[in-house]
């Protein structure tokens, strides 16, 4: 892990959060280096290889870094190198597990279990996506029957499994347990532990909407060549279909999960567009994207540019451009979560921010309490209440309880 002389962020705004409480982990994986970004645009680490080589994550690919919301962990998919690995919450790489060809990223929030895709001989042995266990790497679940380009894998916190079929123009969804998975066959139209979805021309990324936002989880999916961006519910029903203007594909699909609002990109045309929960556009900007991911501490957006002059733009939820970074190579990835830690207006309480039953975190929790305070009176009084709910749970101590409360009586809340 280097600190980089060459990574520069031009801010535009001088309070760029100030009306945000919450801290988010940002980082990015580029062709020349892999970056960690405060919700500031601060460079916390860069790491220029891992166990001596760089990156090679080859063209077109989605979703290939995910963090674990638990502890803060990395994993990214180094597709050409034939490897995915970990890196801690400061850069330092822990493991690396060789497989053929990884293709995308997808980190279950409530267990930490990490699924991604393989490309194997098909004579031999079929092509597959695989659950590697967060702690030793070890393979818990082989299921075959897909495409040889899964092209994007996403786990809800219904612990269903999302995964963009590319070449099969197919959207598949795997439910059950680990034994019943393990060694199971998607290949068909439906079966016991899953259902395939058709009506796309080569998906490629999808987007968990938990329920956090109202309605039901749902998730968004990037229909690349009929360039529209689609809302499925979680019992496949198709509830959105929409191509955002000027649009040719739809390559790349993030969600705000605090009120359902979707960015979507196109690098063929040089747009993203944001669009609300129901599918009306509500921006559409002149921006050429490589990736991009929803910033929920501020409701912002992350995009990934390319390919001259590579860098990372920050906008916020009305599309104004608040920094821009530079020195990564082109932006392959970009994953923006909330702090592994309880986070408030820049204070650390060093509370892990576990996520809790339904997919929220603690900090979720803050954030709403931040969204509906309109005084830091009444947003202090709003932490004690959630403070006191999970320390009556037992999900959190008296101590850890008073440190977050702590925090909340220094933020400034307008």
């Amino acid at each position: 892990m280097h600190v980089l002389a060459l990574l520069r962020a031009t801010a535009l705004s001088c309070v760029l959060f100030a009306s945000s409480p919450l801290s988010a982990d940002v980082w990015v994986a580029g062709d020349a280096r892999i970056a960690k970004l405060a919700t500031s645009g601060q460079t916390l680490a860069t790491v220029d290889s891992v166990f001596g080589r760089g990156f090679a994550y080859g063209v077109g690919i989605q979703d290939i870094i995910g963090v674990e919301q638990r502890n803060g962990h990395v994993w990214v998919s180094d597709v050409n190198n034939n490897r995915v690995f970990e890196l801690d919450p400061d850069g330092k790489p822990l493991r690396e597990i060789t497989l053929l060809s990884p293709f995308g990223i997808g980190i279950d929030p409530n267990s930490g279990t990490v699924w991604t895709s393989i490309l194997l001989n098909q004579v031999t042995s079929p092509r597959a996506v695989i659950k590697l266990d967060p702690n030793t790497g070890e393979e818990l679940v082989r299921v075959t029957g897909f495409s040889r380009f899964v092209s994007a894998i996403s786990v809800a916190p219904s612990g269903r499994v999302w995964i963009a079929d590319r070449f099969n123009n197919e959207v598949v969804v795997l439910f059950g347990t680990d034994e019943e998975l393990n060694g199971y066959d998607a290949s068909t139209p439906s079966g016991p532990h899953h259902m395939r979805l058709s009506g796309f021309d080569e998906p490629l990324d999808i987007a968990i909407d938990p329920e956090n936002s109202g309605g039901g989880e749902s998730t968004w999916v990037a229909d690349r060549n009929h360039g529209q961006a689609v809302k499925i519910a979680s019992d496949g029903t198709e509830l959105v279909r929409v191509r955002p203007s000027g649009f040719f594909e739809v390559r790349d699909v993030s969600v705000n999960s605090r009120d359902g609002s979707v960015w979507v990109g196109d690098g063929n045309s040089g747009r993203v567009a944001k669009l609300s929960a129901l599918g009306e556009e509500a921006q559409n900007l002149s921006i050429n994207p490589t990736a991009l991911a929803v910033d929920v501490t501020d409701d912002g957006v992350w995009i990934g540019t390319g390919f001259q002059e590579a860098r990372v733009l920050k906008l916020d939820s009305v599309g104004s451009e608040l920094l821009s970074i530079s020195g990564l190579g082109t932006i392959r990835g970009i994953a923006a979560i909330l702090s592994a830690t309880v986070v408030v207006d820049g204070c650390n309480s060093g509370v892990t921010n576990t996520v809790l039953i339904g997919g929220q975190t603690i900090s979720d929790l803050i954030a709403e309490c931040a969204k509906s305070a309109r005084n830091n009176g009444q947003f202090v009084n709003c932490v004690a209440h959630v403070t006191n709910g999970l320390k009556g749970t037992g999900t959190i101590s008296g101590q850890q309880k008073g440190a977050i409360q702590s925090c909340a009586a220094q933020a400034h809340i307008p």
